[in-house]
């Protein structure tokens, strides 16, 4: 289990590193704004993908042992679609992404969505290493894309990130069906119908969960435009992206606890490879928490540009909910791979509620600064779920929290 850990943990270096050149180059060419409207791009594909996830996503995970992989590669496709149609007219409705851009987005979530499900079908099989190389490799070709348009052919304009998205998305998607080999053919089929059947009720736990948990990050970013500020919508992303840098630790923790635990009937083993995660996350999160707290806004400006101001003191706001959020993503990931996804959709509903009923009232007061408030009241609301939930389910006591060598072996 150590050797997946370590992948993934290599995995989603090798990613920061390459989202953190895919932001510089953005801020570099196309300034804080430009990158705004990157972020406000990625949300739009985000937002397709969490609704096609229903059916082709994480709870596949969890259910993929159980019915086949070929069964559910019709239906998984066929929700791919509906929901890349289905989203034009809603964001349409939205207003946050120009017109001119919609159909790419939508056809650019048909393609992630594709990606996804050829991901979850290998991440079911426990096949850890190939995931993560999938993973580094969009990242990695999306940041060569954007150099050769930006810095080879000298096209700085959004355009050149919309087709480096492409090819990014494309390569993946290709790639990811190649490497999958015979997981898409397991031999195993059964009617479209109970296929929907047996995916959708959890599916909509699942992905209702992750909905409401990826607005409960970034609805921010669309109230600041919606403020008509797509500088403050670049500066607030920077800090989105700073606190998802820092979860890297309890990402790739939790990869290996919900693949291992999905495949396990073993309540007492789940439940001590679960508190063994859950205490060693927060452990090596926190000298991350720290550095970034302590980074000056000068350094930040080396990288990201001279016309950036007030990074330091968003990340300061919300540095105690980010590493709250490291014990978050573990239990969530527990309730995924024991099939209670209901209560990540809980969870993530009332983080989402707490955080944007706040952003109504700080936001139009201090801008940026409140939307740091109104994230990290969110995320600390869900926290706070989670964890009463696992109490309740799990009956944990002060013990149970003491760190001990046992941990340590339990995760080797």
């Amino acid at each position: 289990m150590i050797k997946n850990i370590v992948t993934s943990l290599s995995a989603k270096l090798i990613v920061l590193f390459a989202t953190l050149g895919v932001v510089v180059l953005n801020t570099r060419f196309l300034g804080q704004e430009g990158q705004g409207e990157a972020a406000l791009i990625n949300l739009g594909i985000l937002l397709i993908v969490s609704v096609s996830n229903i059916v082709g996503g994480g709870a596949l995970v969890f259910l993929l042992p159980r019915i086949g992989t070929k069964a559910a590669t019709g239906p998984a496709i066929a929700w791919a679609i509906f929901s890349s149609v289905l989203a034009y007219p809603i964001l349409k409705g939205l207003d946050f992404i120009p017109d001119g851009l919609l159909v790419h987005i939508c056809l650019l979530g048909f393609i992630q969505s594709l990606f996804f499900f050829v991901h979850q079908a290998i991440l079911a099989k426990e096949k850890i290493a190939r995931y993560n190389i999938l993973i580094s490799f969009q990242l990695i070709s999306l940041l060569l894309s954007l150099t050769i348009f930006y810095v080879v052919l000298d096209q700085k304009a959004l355009l050149s990130f919309i087709q480096s998205l492409y090819i990014s998305f494309g390569a993946t998607c290709l790639l990811s069906i190649y490497m999958s080999g015979s997981s898409l053919d397991d031999g195993k089929s059964q009617p479209w119908k109970k296929t929907f059947g047996e995916i959708f009720p959890l599916g909509s736990y699942t992905q209702g969960g992750n909905i409401l948990h990826l607005l409960n990050l970034r609805v921010y970013l669309i109230i600041l435009e919606k403020a008509g500020s797509l500088f403050s919508v670049g500066i607030f992303s920077l800090a989105i992206y700073a606190a998802e840098a820092v979860w890297n630790i309890a990402k790739s923790l939790s990869l290996v606890l919900s693949s291992r635990i999905s495949n396990s009937t073993d309540q007492l083993y789940i439940r001590s490879l679960t508190l063994s995660f859950l205490k060693i996350s927060p452990l090596l999160t926190l000298p991350l928490v720290l550095i970034a707290s302590v980074l000056p806004d000068e350094f930040f400006k080396m990288i990201f540009g001279k016309d950036l101001q007030g990074l330091h003191s968003l990340i300061l706001i919300c540095a105690p909910a980010i590493w709250l959020h490291s014990v978050t993503v573990i239990i969530s990931h527990y309730f995924s791979g024991t099939g209670h996804h209901k209560h990540n959709m809980w969870g993530s509903a009332f983080g989402l509620l707490t955080g944007f009923s706040s952003s109504l009232f700080f936001i139009p007061m201090w801008s940026v600064t409140g939307a740091a408030i109104s994230f990290s009241a969110g995320l600390v609301a869900n926290f706070t779920y989670h964890v009463l939930t696992f109490h309740k389910k799990q009956r944990i006591q002060t013990v149970d929290f003491t760190l001990s060598r046992n941990d340590f072996n339990l995760i080797k």
